[in-house]
């Protein structure tokens, strides 16, 4: 047997490619609301970023998370990621 498989996903801020475990989920559910999916189980659209505050505060602004989850983040979404992002940072 070889050795265990593991998933990568591809960070929307830099582009980089890393374990899905050591990144954080974005979901926007089916209900439309966007959060952060801190259990990675959560359904509807995801798209990943990495713990590098800069991915986030750069796809953010450029609107890479908007595109990426098919939709338009309001004020109090981006205010609640950005805010999530300084408590990822402060890790």
């Amino acid at each position: 047997m070889g050795p265990p498989h593991i998933p990568l996903r591809r960070c929307v801020g830099c582009g980089t490619q890393f374990p899905k475990r050591e990144l954080n989920r974005i979901v926007k559910s089916p209900g439309g609301s966007v959060e952060v999916d801190t259990i990675g189980k959560l359904p509807g659209r995801g798209v990943y970023l990495c713990n590098q505050p800069d991915c986030w505060e750069r796809s953010l602004r450029k609107s890479r998370v908007d595109y990426a989850l098919r939709t338009r983040l309001t004020p109090g979404d981006r205010q609640h990621l950005l805010e999530y992002a300084q408590h990822v940072r402060s890790k």
